[in-house]
């Protein structure tokens, strides 16, 4: 049996919002294809897309968080928070941004999350992760 969910309103975004949003949801599932959704290849490619570029706020995180789910109603849905959040951190490293993406793990019953925070918090979660979630991997 299916859950009902409930989307987030759709954001009205010009046309380069729109391409650079499909273009990181395109470059998060190549990622994800290419280092077979492994935790420890993602963090080494992230790793080396952290060097330069200025620490992300929480409003550019925020908008960078808008237009995925905005442009992937995958993303928005809420079951698929690996590649909303990896999504996320390419387009704010697209603007020169930095934010931090973290994996946290909970148990019974095993489950995990991925999220990204800016300026020390995490970005448009309805809840803290870190008060369900013990996190395993931050880049």
């Amino acid at each position: 049996m299916s859950a009902p969910i409930a989307l987030a309103l759709p954001r009205s975004l010009s046309l380069g919002e729109r391409c650079t949003g499909l273009l990181a949801v395109t470059a998060a599932t190549v990622l994800l294809s290419v280092t077979r959704a492994r935790p420890g290849r993602i963090r080494r490619v992230l790793s080396a897309l952290r060097r330069g570029g200025h620490d992300a706020d929480v409003p550019c995180a925020e908008r960078a968080y808008g237009i995925i789910t905005t442009v992937n109603l995958r993303c928005a849905s809420g079951h698929d928070c690996l590649r909303r959040s990896l999504a996320i951190i390419l387009l704010c490293r697209m603007w020169g941004a930095r934010a931090t993406w973290r994996v946290g793990f909970r148990s019974p019953p095993p489950q995990s999350h991925a999220w990204v925070e800016a300026a020390g918090q995490p970005v448009c979660e309805t809840v803290n992760p870190h008060t369900i979630y013990t996190p395993i991997i931050t880049v």
